[in-house]
């Protein structure tokens, strides 16, 4: 008996079983057509690169670590320019 706590996991070491898989979890965010394609964009590009990475990188590459400091650059550069994008969008 499986315990439903657990996700059975999905090898995708291959490159195209993984490419597949993050082009198969692309949704839509409902902010129209062609921000969900640039979503898509970026999110494609994202894990492509982080493949690559993982792939060119050998056993020192943390993915881990490398999306946690990517995701937190991020978040501290959309706080500085936030408040200029919500003054951009009520114009």
């Amino acid at each position: 008996m499986s315990d439903p706590l657990f996700k059975k996991t999905t090898s995708l070491v291959d490159s195209v079983d993984y490419h597949q898989f993050i082009e198969d979890s692309l949704k839509p965010l409902g902010f129209g057509d062609a921000n969900d394609q640039m979503f898509y964009d970026i999110k494609l590009k994202l894990f492509s690169a982080l493949y690559q990475a993982a792939k060119t990188s050998g056993p020192s590459f943390d993915s881990e670590i490398f999306f946690s400091s990517l995701i937190s650059d991020l978040n501290e550069t959309f706080d500085e320019v936030n408040p200029s994008l919500l003054q951009i969008s009520r114009q």
